[in-house]
């Protein structure tokens, strides 16, 4: 454990969507693509769920994948 409580998290990125149409030399898309998925939108209240997580937000950046 690195010692940090949910409860000590203030700021987060949170990714909108996780895939791309790029292919980068050395993204993990590219470089296991059987490991990972090509397409990754996350839903409403798995970010609502991700969000009430960490009681100590005081900024949230939404992104899209890699910002």
């Amino acid at each position: 454990m690195n010692g940090l409580e949910d409860s000590d998290i203030v700021d987060i990125e949170i990714e909108l969507v996780g895939s791309c149409n790029l292919r980068c030399p050395l993204c993990a898309s590219v470089v296991f693509p059987d490991k990972v998925g090509y397409t990754n939108i996350r839903s409403l209240p798995e970010w609502k769920s991700q969000l009430d997580r960490y009681s100590g937000l005081k900024s949230v950046c939404i992104s899209g994948i890699c910002s």
